[in-house]
């Protein structure tokens, strides 16, 4: 499947399921849990989700809108994409990028913005609304006409995470021993260890002698504070920022409430939004 082709509304899904798929190698650990027990069917829908939205987005030029509403127009999809209007700003910003995107280069560059948009909704609302079972009934019927390629799900499954190959690749720690417990020491570092100087004495020397001749010295507060390394922020994962009105929404969809009714809820007994 050509996922780059001009003018098809399924390369344009293809796109970013390639997208969503990139970016679980680059994710942080707070969004990796959106990855996990996600399957390619479910990640090829709600890629479609999202192209049917952004079609109905006013983003599009009308004959690319078309395009979409008329291929994929006889599901059911957009009738629950209408509430990702919710989310309008954070998800145009990446569905345009997927939109444009002609290589591979710019796919990754796609996958920054949709983590940044799966950052601010929350990897909760995500999950919560694939799980929900009215989502799921449409889910499977828009399968049956548009199954996921082949290639693409063999894809999703053959790309660990970065914990995966964390574990696949393990760096070797200093200390690290070996499965017979000997440790992992080359024989040149041996060697600068033994030859250095002040160690070559030290075979013979007690414990506290040892430690005496270390010349261990504590480093004082400034000496702590100009060795401290200010560029790197700590890396803690953004809390999502949603207002009231949005979390409301999210959860009635997850519930199974259809958009006209969630309208209705938001405005009220009086009909005042």
């Amino acid at each position: 499947m050509d996922v780059f082709q001009r003018g098809s509304a399924v390369a344009y899904v293809g796109r970013i399921y390639l997208t969503v798929l990139r970016s679980r190698s680059m994710a942080q650990p707070a969004s990796l849990a959106l990855w996990q027990g996600l399957t390619p069917d479910e990640a090829w829908f709600l890629s479609a989700v999202l192209a049917v939205w952004f079609g109905s987005s006013g983003e599009l030029q009308k004959a690319d809108a078309d395009s979409i509403v008329n291929t994929f127009g006889q599901s059911e999809i957009a009738s629950i994409a209408s509430v990702l209007s919710l989310y309008r700003d954070r998800l145009v910003p990446f569905l345009r990028a997927a939109w444009s995107a002609s290589d591979e280069s710019e796919i990754q560059q796609s996958a920054v913005f949709f983590l940044a948009a799966l950052t601010q909704i929350g990897v909760p609302t995500v999950q919560q609304a694939l799980a929900s079972r009215r989502v799921a009934a449409i889910r499977d019927g828009f399968l049956a006409s548009f199954p996921c390629p082949p290639e693409l799900s063999a894809q999703f499954l053959g790309m660990p995470d970065k914990a995966t190959r964390a574990r696949v690749s393990p760096r070797s720690a200093p200390n690290q021993k070996s499965a017979v417990g000997t440790p992992l020491v080359r024989p040149s570092d041996a060697k600068a260890t033994e030859s250095a100087p002040g160690n070559r004495d030290m075979g013979n020397a007690s414990r506290s002698e040892r430690f005496d001749r270390a010349e261990v010295k504590p480093k004082t507060r400034s000496e702590r504070f100009d060795s401290a390394d200010f560029r790197t922020p700590p890396s803690l994962p953004p809390v999502p920022r949603l207002s009231a009105e949005e979390t409301m929404v999210a959860h009635l969809f997850t519930l199974g409430y259809a958009p006209d009714e969630i309208d209705r809820i938001r405005r009220g007994p009086k009909g005042s939004a």
